[in-house]
């Protein structure tokens, strides 16, 4: 931020007169600036209130809905991408990689207490396609769900 200042000083002095656009344009960038250090990125997080709305959601959410980060954001009142960027600093994953992994989760529960074939369980948890459920599995247990299950 001083060093805008001080081109913004060594501008202004070297100019006979100030320019209404160059000046504008400075003081946009210092108004920037000012507001970006008062409220700093990395201390922005869920608030209580947000995390217990999230958590409701999530509660209320049946296992086989393929929720969406956009949901998720609306339930807390905040914008798809800024959701994103401060779930991110709270639980230092992604949303999108959040809801995978509960999927995941509740595919071992399936794995675990039904018959259910690996192609039901990857249509019952919102996969079109059964080869990518288990290669999600895969990658993120280390083995195949059919392994899984045995």
């Amino acid at each position: 931020m001083a060093e805008t200042i001080n081109a913004l000083l060594t501008e202004l002095t070297h100019q006979d007169r100030w320019q209404p656009a160059s000046l504008r344009s400075w003081l946009i960038q210092l108004s920037i600036l000012f507001f970006r250090a008062s409220d700093p990125p990395e201390t922005r997080t869920l608030t209580p209130s947000q995390q217990n709305a999230l958590a409701a959601l999530m509660e209320n959410a049946r296992p086989d809905t393929w929720l969406k980060p956009r949901d998720m954001a609306k339930a807390v009142g905040l914008s798809p991408d800024y959701f994103s960027r401060v779930f991110h600093r709270s639980h230092a994953i992604s949303p999108r990689q959040w809801l995978v992994q509960e999927r995941l989760s509740y595919a071992v529960v399936l794995l675990q207490e039904t018959p259910l074939r690996i192609g039901e369980i990857a249509q019952r948890l919102g996969y079109a396609n059964p080869h990518l459920f288990s290669r999600q599995f895969s990658a993120y247990f280390g083995r195949s769900p059919r392994s899984y299950r045995l």
